[in-house]
């Protein structure tokens, strides 16, 4: 079992790191913010498919690489012309796939092999890769419902105690 508080703890530092822009970490708060309560009125699968819709999913991917890995460079994959709601929405959504990723729950939920996730390599593929999570996540919505509550609110108290913009 994982200590969701723990990873949170642990990967929230490193994300934040890489974030010089003031706008983007106001949104990356909001979003922190945001997210539970949206799993609550919404249900987990059409919060993150909206935060996902939002987000650059190959970058996203990019990221989740950076954070998987023992670097302690900059990740400086972020499009200096995207917009900074997007950038946030990005990060954001790698964070939740993240704690997802760690879960016993990763194989049933289509989590390997993300890289077919990012259109710029097959849209058919692309296609596949997503309908193959969504479904994961559909069939186990509820039990990744409570295995994110303790992440997700560890993330939403560390931004409102770090992020001061």
């Amino acid at each position: 079992m994982i200590d969701s508080i723990k990873l949170a703890i642990d990967v929230f530092p490193k994300t934040i790191s890489n974030i010089e822009d003031k706008d983007v970490l106001k949104y990356l708060k909001s979003r922190c913010r945001d997210f539970p309560e949206e799993v609550l009125n919404s249900g987990f699968l059409p919060a993150f498919l909206f935060y996902l819709s939002k987000s650059n999913i190959c970058v996203m991917i990019d990221f989740l690489d950076y954070l998987n890995s023992n670097s302690e460079s900059k990740f400086d994959k972020f499009d200096k012309n995207e917009s900074k709601q997007t950038i946030a929405y990005t990060i954001f959504t790698a964070l939740v796939i993240y704690f997802l990723e760690k879960t016993e729950l990763k194989d049933k939920l289509g989590l390997n092999d993300l890289s077919k996730l990012c259109p710029n390599n097959n849209n058919s593929e692309s296609a596949k890769k997503l309908e193959e999570i969504l479904n994961g996540l559909y069939f186990n919505s509820s039990i990744v419902t409570i295995l994110s509550k303790n992440y997700l609110l560890t993330l939403k108290r560390l931004a409102e105690a770090i992020i001061n913009v």
